[in-house]
């Protein structure tokens, strides 16, 4: 069998730059001095200027491709962070629905167990019924995410610090908690 790379990477390099032309070809993309990505008229790529909504549309002809980014205030287009103040056996993370993207658990000395509940408070100590629980170690930091596809809660969201098992609720004070929730 010969050695058929030249054709290979002909045939690569063939679909490369036909690849644009099969989408109609008709967006670009620069860098401006700023570091921000540019259409090629020369707006900002999904980026709001100022702190009112505004709306921009890229569109890719010939094959029906609408892109619609839609962007407003910097505030409302991320996810603010929580925290514990200081060590806590639970905390109400938010009091209605809403969904939770990532939470860390740091632990002092004592191990424990991480509980988290459909819920807009804590239950009292004995058993329950967690939509998550994981065992946490002694002197720990643990992260959780779910930024791709984040936890739906439909009452609210609770965590809690037990010191036993996942269907007994022990409040053991020895925990703080970073999250992020909507």
């Amino acid at each position: 069998m010969k050695n058929n790379r030249g054709r290979i990477a002909a045939l690569l390099l063939g679909v490369v730059l036909a690849f644009p032309a099969f989408f109609g070809a008709s967006y670009a993309f620069d860098q401006v001095n700023d570091g921000f990505p540019r259409v090629g008229d020369g707006t900002l790529w999904g980026r709001s200027t100022g702190t009112t909504n505004t709306k921009q549309d890229v569109t890719v002809t010939s094959n029906a491709l609408d892109i619609n980014i839609k962007s407003g205030s910097p505030t409302a287009q991320g996810v603010a962070p929580g925290n514990s103040t200081a060590l806590e056996s639970s905390h109400v993370i938010k009091a209605s629905a809403g969904n939770l993207f990532w939470l860390t658990v740091t632990s002092d000395t004592n191990a424990g167990f991480l509980m988290v509940f459909n819920a807009t408070s804590a239950p009292g100590d004995g058993a329950v019924t967690p939509a998550y629980c994981v065992p946490i170690a002694a002197s720990s930091g643990n992260p959780f995410n779910w930024l791709q596809f984040p936890v739906a809660f439909s009452t609210g969201i609770t965590v809690v610090y037990s010191s036993t098992g996942c269907l007994t609720k022990t409040a053991s004070v020895h925990a703080t908690f970073y999250w992020g929730a909507l």
